[in-house]
């Protein structure tokens, strides 16, 4: 299949949360603009089949050491602190041989808005992670400069998440270590999919959507934003297929100096594109 064709076949999209930079966020004051650095420690390829109607999600890991025009070899996930979506999304196609040509972006804090304006999202936890989340919402309460009151969780099951509580668990990078971070992201995006779905009418998820874009950046339009939505809002939940890139196998952890995952990107590159296209 030629390239060209499958880029009319299937759009690829971008997506990254992002993460404060630096520890003077936990001083409790105001952060000036130089402390309001992002990494992208969310990295999402939402991957949409324009002919068969299926979605896809591939996560990138935050710490494969990637190399970053202009500045060496770094971790993927700085790429977005040092140069923006930009330059993340140059440093994706590049290390993945990708044409990804839209992204969207949401910080902590806007993150946690955009939950509250759907008015929460219902999500199943293991006992473990309800337990961290009552652990880690004091941190996202202090690293957003937010004063609420947020329900403890008793134990595991199907839970109610506000958005203070939903982004202590996305950032939960100690349960599932490698890809744990990455599939609670992937079900964040399942569950406002479900949630629109099951919940709200097509002007419901039209004005939500519209008031959401305010916290949300993005170079995608407003129009093909909405069309995007709709075709999101066909899909059956159960039949999304989700990936972790790089493949075990093809990466080596190393600690001497950074933390890191040393990458063998063509490997890697050639399972990716197997998932995406198959």
């Amino acid at each position: 299949m030629k390239t060209r064709d499958i880029h009319k076949r299937i759009e690829n999209i971008l997506l990254m949360g992002c993460d404060i930079y630096g520890e003077a966020c936990y001083e409790g004051r105001e952060l000036t603009e130089a402390e309001k650095r992002y990494n992208s420690d969310a990295m999402v390829v939402l991957s949409l089949d324009k002919d068969s109607g299926r979605i896809k999600m591939a996560s990138l890991m935050r710490d494969v050491w990637v190399n970053i025009p202009g500045y060496g070899m770094e971790k993927l996930n700085a790429a977005f602190r040092l140069g923006g979506p930009e330059l993340a999304m140059q440093v994706v196609n590049d290390s993945f041989h990708l044409n990804i040509r839209k992204y969207a972006f949401v910080g902590i804090d806007d993150m946690i808005r955009v939950v509250d304006l759907f008015g929460g999202v219902d999500m199943e936890l293991s006992d473990e992670e309800a337990e961290y989340i009552n652990d880690w919402v004091p941190d996202v309460l202090i690293l957003t400069q937010r004063k609420e009151d947020i329900p403890i969780l008793e134990r595991g099951g199907y839970h109610h998440l506000c958005g203070v509580q939903a982004v202590a668990h996305v950032r939960n990078r100690t349960i599932g270590f490698m890809a744990g971070r990455e599939n609670r992201a992937h079900n964040l995006i399942r569950a406002f999919v479900s949630k629109a779905k099951s919940e709200m009418s097509i002007p419901q998820i039209l004005i939500t959507a519209a008031r959401s874009l305010s916290y949300i950046r993005t170079n995608i339009g407003v129009l093909h934003g909405l069309s995007l939505i709709r075709f999101c809002l066909k899909t059956d939940l159960s039949q999304v297929e989700t990936y972790h890139a790089p493949a075990e196998g093809t990466y080596v952890v190393k600690r001497d100096g950074p933390w890191r995952m040393e990458t063998d990107l063509i490997r890697a590159t050639v399972y990716l594109w197997a998932f995406l296209l198959s």
